[in-house]
C-alpha cells in the first residue's frame, strides 16, 4: 500500500486524489500508460489517500511509475494541483525447476488417509536475484529460494498450509478426498510460481483400530507430534484424522455401539494437544493457520464436540486469533483463509454448545433441518447453572476469537475495499473499512442479513464528514445458523445477525438511543405460501372470515389479500375477540392501495406487495389473544359471487439480546411496515445481536360466523337436497365404517403374547410389518428371540391365542403383540425370528418388511429391518433371519 502526503495543504482542507500508473519501456525510453484498468487492480479505487494494488495483478519484471495528483485550495481561496511520482519495479518469477509428489505410480499420486505419508519434493528452481534480468549462464543464478506446500480439497474454497521455509520438500498425512497439492516457490521478495499437483486420499478400511492406535497412551504418535513441538506436522496429522472421523461409516457398514462416544474422545484428544501447542499463543503466522484449520476440521460434527472439549476448542480459538493481529506481512490469501477457518470453527463450537445446553435442559432443537428429540433425567438446578455457566465462557471466547479475526483482516486495509466475505455453514461474516462520511445510507450483507445505517452523524457523532484514513471505521456484520445465547430464559428460532462498528482506535463505537432507525433484513427461513380461496360457492355474504393467535405484544400482523380477478376491491377489517363488521371494528385496509411512494423504500418485492398488504403494527396490536379478520367485497350485492381471491397471513417481530438481563428484549427494536413476504424488516435504535419471530398462523375455523351459512338454505333447492343426500350417505357410511372398525380392533390391535408369564411386568409391543410383494403372508407359525445387552427374551411365538394365526401375517398386515419380560432387556441388539414352514403351499413361505419394538416404560424404539423373504423356494432359501438393530442412517 503506498499513501500520499501532502505537505503544503492547509490542516482540514479537503484534498481530493487521483492515482494513475505508467509502464516504461527500456528499448524505446518511453512511458506509456499501463496495459491494465489500474481502478480495477485496486482493493480501494484510485480516488483515495492510499492506493493498494491486488496480489500478482501486474506483469512481472516491468518498470513502473505510480502517479498521483492532488487537487484542493489554497489559503488564498485558488484550487491548487500537486503531483507526486514514485518508480518501482515488479519482480520475476523463479524458473526452471520440477515438483512432484509421491507414492506416483503411472503419473497418478494415490493412498490413504492415516496409513499414507505423502512426499512432497521441489529440485533445480533457480532466481534472478537482485539482476534485473536472468542470468544467461545457470552459474549466475541465485538459488536462495523459499517454498509453500498447500493442498485443496475439491469443492473448497481455502487451501490447507503444510509447511512454508527453506526445506525444498515435506512428508505430511492428508485428509480424505479428491486433493491439489499447491507446490509454491518463492524468491526472497515474494514473486512466486506454483506448480499443481492432483491427489486422491482413500478412507482406510476398519480404521478404527489405526485411530486408537495413534492415539491412544502417552507414546502415541499424537503425543509424540505435540511433543515435538511441530505445529504443521501436527495441524496436518489432525485434519487427516478429523476427516476420517467426519466421513463415518461406510455405506452398509454397521457402526459398532459407542462409537460415536469414541470419536468424541479423540476430538478431545487432539484439541487438548493444540490447546497445549497454543498455551502461549501462536509463534508465526502460519501456526494460525494451520491451527484454525485443524480446529474447524475437529468440530466440523458439532454434535460430537461436547462438554469440556468446547471449552478448550474456544479458548484455543480465541489464543490463536489473539496472535493473528500480530502479524502484519501474512499473504492476503493466507489471511483470508485462516480466517475463514477461524470463522468456521467458531460457529462449529457455538452450536456444539448450543446443542448441549439444549439436551441438558430436554429441549428440541434443529442443527441441521430435522428435529432432534432428548430424551434424559431431569438435570438438577446445580448442573443447570453450571452449563449456563460453561455456555457464557464458551459464548465469550468465541465471540472474543471472531472479534480479533476481523481486526486482523481489517488491519491496514484502506477505507472504501471491497467487503470480505467469510461464508461457512455455521456462522457467516462480512467486513470492511469505510470513512465516517461513506457511513450514511451504507447497506452491509451477510448470507441472509443486512443492515442499513442511517446518516453517519448519528452512528459516529462529530467526525461523521471525515473522508480521512486516520479516522476511517471498521464494520463487521455477522450471522450465526444457531442461537449462540443458549443460556438465555427464552430462545428464537431464527438466525441471530450482529453489526459491530470499532474505530480507528481499535475500540467498540457505542450505538445506542438513535435518532434515525437501523434497517435490519431477515430473509424468512420458510416464504410465505398465498393460500388460493373461493370465499364462497353461492353467493356474497356480509364477510369472509380468518382468524389469527397474537401471542405477545410485541409483535405485528401483515395480511396480504390479492384478488385474482381484475377491477375488484376489497376491505379488510380486523377486530380482537370479535367478528368485524363494516361499522364496529378497530383496523381497516381497503385493497388495492396505492400509497407506496411514502414508504420511502426501493424494494422490488416490497412495490409489487404493497397495494395488496394491510400491515398492523404492535404498537397497535396491544392485546393479546384471538384476531378476527374480515374481508368485504366492495360494490357487490346480493345476486354477486365471490370471486378467488389469494390470502396470506403472517405474525412477525423482532427482538434482540439484552446482556443485562440474558435474555431477549423487544425494547427499541419493531417489525417495520416494508417486510415482505420473503424478508422481515426491523427498525433498531442500538446496535447488539438480533434475531426474528416469523410465523405464518393455521387456518382456524370461526365457529361464531359458520352456521351463518346455512340460514339461506331454502332459497336454493338444489343446495338443500344435495346436503340432505350427503346426510344420508354419511349416516350409512358410519353404521358401516363402525362394523369394519370392530372388526380391525380385533385384526389390528395389540394383545398380548399367548406365552407371556403372568408373573413378568415389564412390557414391549413388537410390531410386525409383512411386505406387499406378491404371496408375501404366511400361515406358517412365526417365532423369535429378542437379544438385548442384559438379557434376551427366550423363544417366544407370535400368536395371542385370539386372532386366527392364519390371517396374522397377510400381505401388507401390520400385527401387533405385548411381550412381557421379568425385567428391562437393555439397549436394543439384535433379533432372530423364523418360521416352520408348516403354511402349506404358497402360503409357508412369508415376506418380512420389519420388525418394531417399542419398550412401553421409556417409550425407545427400535427397528430392525428386514426386506427378505423367509421360504424354503425364494430368495436364498433359508427361512430364519438374524436382524441387528438398524441405525439412523438405515
Amino acid at each position: 500500500m503506498v499513501k500520499a502526503q501532502c505537505s503544503d495543504c492547509t490542516p482540514g482542507v479537503k484534498v481530493n486524489y487521483t492515482w494513475s500508473l505508467q509502464k516504461y519501456n527500456p528499448r524505446s525510453n518511453m512511458r506509456t500508460d499501463a496495459d491494465i484498468s489500474v481502478e480495477d487492480f485496486t482493493s480501494a479505487g484510485i480516488y483515495s489517500k492510499s492506493i493498494s494494488f491486488n496480489a500478482y495483478k501486474l506483469n512481472f519484471g516491468v518498470q513502473y511509475y505510480l502517479h498521483v495528483a492532488l487537487d484542493y485550495l489554497s489559503e488564498s481561496g485558488v484550487m491548487v494541483t500537486s503531483y507526486g511520482e514514485m518508480p518501482f519495479t515488479t519482480n520475476i518469477q523463479p524458473y526452471g525447476g520440477t515438483c512432484n509428489a509421491y507414492p506416483n505410480e503411472n503419473g497418478i499420486v494415490k493412498g490413504y488417509a492415516l496409513e499414507t505419508k505423502f512426499n512432497i519434493k521441489c529440485q533445480e528452481w533457480k532466481d534472478e536475484g537482485d539482476l534485473d534480468e536472468r542470468p544467461t549462464d545457470p552459474a549466475d543464478a541465485f538459488t536462495d529460494l523459499s517454498y509453500a506446500f498447500y493442498t485443496k480439497r475439491d469443492g473448497a474454497t481455502t487451501r490447507t498450509l503444510l509447511q512454508r521455509g527453506s526445506e525444498a520438500g515435506t512428508e505430511r498425512f492428508f485428509e480424505i478426498g479428491n486433493l491439489t497439492i499447491f507446490a509454491r516457490v518463492m524468491d526472497r521478495y515474494g514473486e512466486y510460481i506454483e506448480e499443481e499437483i492432483p491427489v486422491q486420499v482413500l478412507k482406510l478400511a476398519n480404521a478404527a483400530a489405526k485411530i486408537s492406535e495413534m492415539t491412544s497412551g502417552e507414546d502415541s504418535l499424537l503425543n509424540q507430534m505435540v511433543n515435538s513441538g511441530d505445529v504443521g506436522a501436527v495441524a496436518s496429522f489432525t485434519v487427516a484424522l478429523a476427516s476420517v472421523l467426519n466421513a463415518g461409516p461406510e455405506e452398509g457398514e454397521e457402526e459398532e455401539e459407542g462409537a460415536a462416544d469414541a470419536r468424541s474422545k479423540v476430538r478431545d484428544a487432539m484439541i487438548s494437544g493444540l490447546e497445549k501447542m497454543s498455551s502461549g499463543g501462536a509463534s508465526t503466522a502460519d501456526s494460525v493457520g494451520q491451527t484454525a484449520k485443524a480446529l474447524d476440521s475437529i468440530t466440523a460434527k458439532p454434535d460430537e464436540v461436547k462438554g469440556s472439549t468446547q471449552s478448550k476448542a474456544a479458548a484455543t480459538l480465541k489464543s490463536v486469533s489473539s496472535s493473528f493481529t500480530s502479524f502484519d506481512t501474512m499473504r492476503e490469501d493466507d489471511k483470508l483463509g485462516t480466517a475463514t477457518d477461524i470463522t468456521s470453527g467458531s460457529g462449529n463450537v457455538l452450536t456444539s454448545s448450543s446443542l448441549s445446553s439444549a439436551k441438558m435442559k430436554a429441549l428440541k432443537v434443529d442443527p441441521s433441518s430435522e428435529d432432534f428429540d432428548y430424551v434424559d433425567t431431569e438435570p438438577s438446578p446445580e448442573e443447570l447453572e453450571e452449563e449456563d455457566r460453561k455456555s457464557q465462557e464458551v459464548a465469550n471466547d468465541v465471540m472474543e476469537a471472531t472479534k480479533a479475526t476481523a481486526g486482523a483482516v481489517l488491519k491496514n486495509k484502506p477505507p472504501g475495499s471491497k467487503p470480505i466475505t467469510l461464508d461457512t455453514p455455521s456462522m457467516k461474516m462480512s467486513l470492511q473499512r469505510e470513512s465516517p462520511a461513506s457511513l450514511g445510507g451504507k447497506k452491509m450483507q451477510s448470507g441472509g442479513a443486512s443492515f442499513k445505517l442511517p446518516s453517519g452523524s448519528s452512528m459516529v457523532g462529530g467526525n461523521s464528514d471525515s473522508d480521512d484514513e486516520d479516522d476511517a471505521v471498521s464494520i463487521a456484520t455477522s450471522e450465526l445458523a444457531h442461537n449462540p445465547f443458549p443460556w438465555a430464559k427464552s430462545g428464537t428460532k431464527s438466525a441471530v445477525m450482529s453489526l459491530e462498528l470499532t474505530g480507528s482506535d481499535g475500540k467498540p463505537i457505542q450505538v445506542s438511543g438513535l435518532q434515525e432507525e437501523i434497517v435490519i433484513e431477515q430473509l424468512n427461513q420458510k416464504p410465505v405460501v398465498a393460500e388460493i380461496l373461493q370465499p364462497e360457492l353461492g353467493v356474497v355474504s356480509e364477510m369472509y372470515y380468518r382468524n389469527v393467535t397474537i401471542e405477545n405484544n410485541h409483535t405485528a400482523l401483515r395480511v396480504m389479500l390479492r384478488p385474482l380477478e381484475e377491477g375488484l376491491n376489497y376491505t379488510v377489517y380486523l377486530r380482537y375477540e370479535y367478528s368485524p363488521t363494516t361499522e364496529d371494528y378497530e383496523h381497516r385496509q381497503d385493497i388495492p392501495r396505492d400509497d407506496y411512494e411514502a414508504l420511502g423504500d426501493d424494494d422490488e418485492v416490497l412495490e409489487e406487495e404493497w397495494p395488496y398488504t394491510m400491515f398492523v403494527p404492535s404498537a397497535e396490536l396491544t392485546q393479546v389473544g384471538n384476531y378476527s379478520i374480515g374481508i368485504f367485497q366492495n360494490g357487490a350485492d346480493e345476486n354477486s359471487t365471490w370471486a378467488n381471491i389469494s390470502l396470506s397471513i403472517a405474525v412477525i417481530g423482532c427482538k434482540y439480546f439484552n446482556q443485562t438481563l440474558s435474555d431477549w428484549s423487544y425494547d427499541g427494536v419493531r417489525a417495520l411496515n416494508t417486510s415482505t413476504t420473503q424478508v422481515t424488516k426491523c427498525g433498531a435504535t442500538h446496535l447488539t445481536s438480533f434475531a426474528t419471530d416469523f410465523f405464518v398462523p393455521p387456518n382456524s375455523i370461526d365457529f361464531g360466523t359458520v352456521f351463518q351459512k346455512f340460514a339461506k338454505l331454502n332459497e336454493n333447492a338444489s343446495v338443500f337436497s344435495t346436503i340432505i343426500v350427503i346426510l344420508a350417505l354419511y349416516i350409512v357410511g358410519v353404521i358401516f365404517c363402525r362394523r369394519a372398525d370392530k372388526a380391525d380392533l380385533i385384526k389390528w390391535g395389540v394383545l398380548p403374547l399367548a406365552d407371556n408369564d403372568p408373573d413378568h411386568h415389564y412390557y414391549y409391543q413388537v410390531n410386525i410389518h409383512t411386505g406387499t410383494k406378491m404371496g408375501a403372508g404366511t400361515k406358517s407359525r412365526v417365532s423369535f428371540t429378542l437379544f438385548g445387552s442384559i438379557m434376551n427374551s427366550g423363544v417366544r411365538k407370535l400368536e395371542d391365542g385370539e386372532r386366527d394365526s392364519d390371517k396374522l401375517f397377510e400381505k401388507g398386515c401390520i400385527s401387533k403383540f405385548i411381550l412381557a419380560t421379568h425385567g428391562p432387556l437393555g439397549k436394543m441388539r439384535s433379533l432372530r425370528i423364523w418360521h416352520d414352514n408348516s403354511g402349506g403351499g404358497t402360503a409357508a413361505s412369508w415376506f418380512l418388511g420389519r420388525v418394531e419394538v417399542i419398550d412401553l416404560q421409556s417409550d425407545d424404539k427400535c427397528f430392525f429391518l428386514c426386506d427378505k423373504w423367509l421360504a424354503v423356494e425364494k430368495g436364498d432359501g433359508r427361512i430364519e433371519r438374524f436382524l441387528r438393530s438398524a441405525t439412523e442412517e438405515d
